[in-house]
């Protein structure tokens, strides 16, 4: 699932920055580049408003981070 995050980021031509700067042109704080590498990395997951916002920018489902927290609870 991480995988798609980074890959869907990447599609767009964007690094972790330019990522943080389009979260934060949507009226969000702008995230961390580690904080946003944790989340391609599915190690943590964004508070609700900013999921909504990263699935919304790259295009992915609304219960993304969802179904990869699922996981990480399922692999522990």
């Amino acid at each position: 699932m991480s995988k798609t995050f980074r890959n869907q980021r990447l599609r767009r031509g964007w690094t972790q920055r330019d990522l943080a700067a389009e979260v934060e042109r949507q009226g969000l704080s702008k995230p961390s580049d580690s904080n946003l590498s944790l989340y391609e990395r599915g190690k943590v997951v964004p508070r609700p408003q900013l999921r909504a916002v990263l699935c919304e920018l790259l295009d992915l489902p609304i219960d993304y981070f969802d179904e990869t927290a699922e996981g990480e609870r399922a692999a522990s």
